[in-house]
């Protein structure tokens, strides 16, 4: 595999861990009770959620933007930037 597509494969998957999978953790991990509905003030949602999701979503995001760095910088060793510059 060539070092432009290495490149841009690690800058995709790191975006989709830093903000993709950030944001579907956080729309779609329930932290509440299970079995009968039971009334939760948002504090307590959240501080559950936190608990329970939060350490592993701060992690992965964290490797998503390792991977995002490590992505440009193949990408800048190469000279290949993404964005043309303004002359």
């Amino acid at each position: 595999m060539n070092r432009k597509a290495l490149g841009i494969f690690w800058i995709g998957f790191g975006g989709y861990l830093a903000v993709g999978n950030t944001i579907f953790s956080m729309l779609f991990n329930y932290a509440g009770p299970i079995g009968f509905y039971v009334p939760m003030s948002p504090e307590d949602y959240w501080l559950s959620w936190w608990m329970q999701y939060g350490a592993i979503t701060i992690l992965v995001a964290g490797a998503g933007i390792l991977l995002l760095i490590l992505g440009i910088r193949i990408l800048v060793r190469n000279k290949r930037v993404l964005i043309a510059p303004l002359t």
